[in-house]
């Protein structure tokens, strides 16, 4: 997941990206969504990001 997040930023700026990734205190994978956007704090550029399982 994290190199599709590099390349949503680098290619778009910010974007959803979805994968699976174990809820907190499971071990079985679920899907989740991420929504990621380019920054520069201080001329450091950078992410972030904010995530959600559906249903």
């Amino acid at each position: 997941m994290h190199d599709e997040f590099l390349k949503i930023v680098r290619d778009k700026g910010s974007g959803w990206v979805d994968y699976v990734f174990p809820k907190p205190g499971e071990s079985k994978p679920s899907r989740k969504w991420t929504y990621v956007k380019g920054v520069t704090i201080d001329g450091t550029p950078g992410l972030i990001g904010a995530g959600f399982y559906p249903k």
